[in-house]
């Protein structure tokens, strides 16, 4: 658990949440904001995440990776006290973190590049308020009607709306001043172009920085958990589903071919409580229609039964960057897209961000459009092609960032240290700035995996291909294995648990 509060009342958290808050260490300190308060995860931080110099102080809620070290904090303050907080940011190559920096009587809250430390504010014009819950900071949990009929009718709203009036999520990259002032220092045009085949390289640099008997990961039937697997060189698995599910038994194969550790268990065998929903609806109530309280028991089971593991890491989003999720609306002339994608390559940008977010009302999608070409300017998204935008907006402020973040990355959050392989920006851009028709037609997705091979890589998925398919079979054999996933009791999976 990280986890920043600058004036939040803590006296009124649920006992749930004061005893998850015990669990870890934590550090209070006065500052020019006000009362500020990090939790911290110890297996993580040797230290207090606190580094103050002659003229700044610093303190982090999370996790980073500058220069190959992990979390040298005093070397992040000082690289901002030479060249300022928003180019020393852009030099983290990877992280999940929330920080607060002060000069003097000015200072400014931060997030991640992404924004996946999900953290909520209010602010007047006295003070402003920091918490992991929306909730918890608004005043008298007052509703905001027309954000919250999206979130009724989408099942999640984007950006930085909240159903709580006056309270915000932090954007990706955000820094928020004592002057009223917000900007990012996410920018798609300063980081270099990696070639899609080096992925699985940069995954395996990346995470070589944790040691081996302290990484899990989740296993599926899928290829994201899959890569994560041959180079993460973790020391644990787990999987969760019915038992002659395709996820079960090629999690099986895999654990005794790299030699795991592994648990594998039915979806719900675990119970969860009223205490358990109690606590996530404070944590995600925000921006969320509901959430399945299933999964967070689930992660509390596998933390338990972990000897000694407790880096998770995630395949968060690497579909949605492999295969372009997020190309396709929900409607039937996506199921006939993902047969014959090359014939719908050349779709407006805002037309399929509609089509996905059609149950909106048009005000609501006036909203929407509005929103999604203003945080894509600020990101410098026009340095790659528009067609690419449906995915950047869903990416980093829209469904995986106000929604799927939730299970993966929240919920595991509470228990584990969270690594999301996929979400580097070097990982991110090497795949948004390949030609758009290449997503689609699979040409990504076989370049990312073009230089491995084995028994494991020729596993099929449930979409009954590999990634040594031949692309132009695999929108065909995906369709036959979404219909035996979805309607053939045999192969079902964990979700029709």
């Amino acid at each position: 658990m990280h986890w920043l509060n600058i004036n939040s009342d803590k006296t009124h958290y649920p006992q749930t949440v004061q005893d998850a808050c015990d669990s870890f260490q934590s550090v209070e300190l006065a500052t020019t904001a006000g009362s500020l308060q990090v939790i911290y995860d110890q297996r993580l931080w040797s230290r207090q995440p606190v580094s103050q110099s002659s003229s700044s102080l610093l303190v982090i809620a999370g996790w980073f990776v500058l220069n190959d070290e992990i979390n040298n904090l005093d070397a992040l303050n000082r690289l901002i006290d030479e060249t300022g907080l928003a180019s020393a940011l852009q030099e983290i190559t990877q992280g999940i973190f929330v920080g607060y920096h002060q000069t003097g009587a000015d200072y400014q809250v931060f997030t991640d590049w992404f924004g996946l430390a999900a953290h909520y504010y209010y602010r007047n014009d006295e003070h402003i308020r920091v918490s992991p819950s929306a909730s918890a900071i608004s005043a008298a949990g007052e509703v905001d009607p027309f954000i919250d009929d999206i979130i009724q009718r989408k099942g999640h709203v984007w950006g930085k709306h909240t159903r709580y009036k006056n309270v915000f999520r932090m954007l990706p990259g955000e820094m928020l001043s004592n002057h009223l002032e917000s900007r990012t220092y996410c920018n798609f045009k300063t980081s270099d172009v990696k070639a899609v085949s080096e992925i699985p390289n940069l995954i395996q640099k990346n995470l070589s920085i944790f040691e081996k008997q302290t990484k899990l990961v989740s296993l599926s039937a899928g290829f994201d958990s899959r890569l994560l697997a041959l180079v993460g060189d973790a020391s644990f698995a787990y999987t969760w589903g019915p038992e002659n599910s395709k996820d079960i038994r090629n999690s099986k194969f895999i654990c005794e071919k790299l030699g795991f550790d592994s648990y594998h268990f039915p979806f719900r065998r675990h119970k969860y409580t009223d205490d358990d929903v109690g606590f996530l609806r404070w944590l995600l109530d925000g921006q969320n229609k509901t959430f399945e309280p299933q999964f967070f028991r689930n992660f509390k089971a596998v933390s338990q039964k972990a000897t000694g593991q407790f880096i998770s890491l995630d395949g968060y989003l690497g579909d949605v960057l492999q295969r372009g999720v997020y190309l396709y609306g929900p409607k039937l002339r996506s199921e006939f897209k993902k047969l014959f994608p090359l014939l719908f390559s050349k779709d407006k940008p805002t037309k399929v961000l509609l089509e996905r977010y059609s149950s909106l009302t048009q005000a609501q999608k006036s909203l929407l459009v509005t929103d999604s070409n203003n945080l894509l300017r600020a990101i410098q998204a026009d340095y790659v092609d528009s067609r690419h935008h449906v995915t950047l907006f869903e990416f980093m402020f829209g469904r995986g960032f106000a929604h799927i973040y939730m299970g993966g990355i929240a919920m595991n959050g509470v228990v584990n240290v969270v690594v999301p392989a996929f979400a580097q920006p070097a990982i991110v851009k090497a795949c948004v700035t390949a030609p758009v028709s290449d997503v689609l037609d699979y040409t990504v997705f076989k370049d990312v995996w073009k230089h491995l091979d084995s028994d494991i890589v020729r596993l099929t998925s449930e979409g009954m291909y590999s990634p040594k398919t031949p692309k132009r079979l695999i929108p065909f054999f995906n369709f036959v294995g979404r219909v035996l996933t979805n309607y053939v009791p045999k192969f079902k999976n964990y979700g029709k648990e």
